[in-house]
C-alpha cells in the first residue's frame, strides 16, 4: 500500500527503563492523544524527539505492506536515486524472544529491499537512508531528527 501525501505517517520508537514506561505511556498520552502501542507506534503527529526523552526517533513512512515481499515490489517501483542509499532495519529492543528478529534476519531483509531499488548502495556513506521497521513491513525514508 503506498501512502498519499495527504496521509503522512510517521513510525516512532520509544524507549524507557521498566520503572519509568508508566511515565512514558502518559507522555505519549500527552503529546499523541492517544494510548500508543510499545514500543513502535505509528502517527500522523509529527513530534520532534527531541521533545521527549523516551523517543528515539521520528521516521516517514513511504511504503507499507504485510510482508517484506510486499515492501520489496514498492521499492522496485521506486524512482531511480541518482545517489547512493543504504536500507537499514530498525531495531527495537522491547520485542519479545518470538518476535524479534535475529542479525542474520535483518540483514536478509535489508539486502532483499536494497537490491530492488535501482541506484548505488554506499554501506559507509550513503546519501538517503531507507529505514524498514515493524517486522520488515513498513519501508520509510530517511530519519528526520
Amino acid at each position: 500500500m503506498t501512502l498519499s501525501p495527504n496521509s503522512i505517517q510517521y513510525l516512532y520508537t520509544c524507549a524507557a527503563h521498566e520503572d519509568e514506561r508508566s511515565l512514558c505511556r502518559l507522555e505519549l498520552r500527552a503529546l499523541f492523544g492517544i494510548d500508543p502501542e510499545w514500543p513502535v507506534f505509528k502517527s500522523s503527529v509529527a513530534i520532534d524527539p527531541s521533545r521527549s526523552p523516551f523517543i528515539r526517533e521520528r521516521i516517514e513512512v513511504w511504503y507499507e505492506g504485510d510482508c517484506v515481499d510486499d515492501i520489496s515490489v514498492q521499492a522496485a517501483n521506486m524512482p531511480a536515486l541518482h545517489s547512493s542509499f543504504k536500507v537499514l532495519f530498525v531495531k527495537t529492543n522491547d520485542l519479545t524472544a518470538a518476535e524479534k528478529i535475529n542479525y542474520e534476519g535483518k540483514r536478509g531483509i535489508e539486502r532483499q529491499i536494497g537490491l530492488r531499488i535501482k541506484g548505488k548502495a554506499d554501506m559507509r556513506h550513503p546519501d538517503h537512508l531507507f529505514w524498514g521497521g515493524d517486522a520488515g513491513r513498513t519501508l520509510v525514508f530517511r530519519s528526520l531528527c
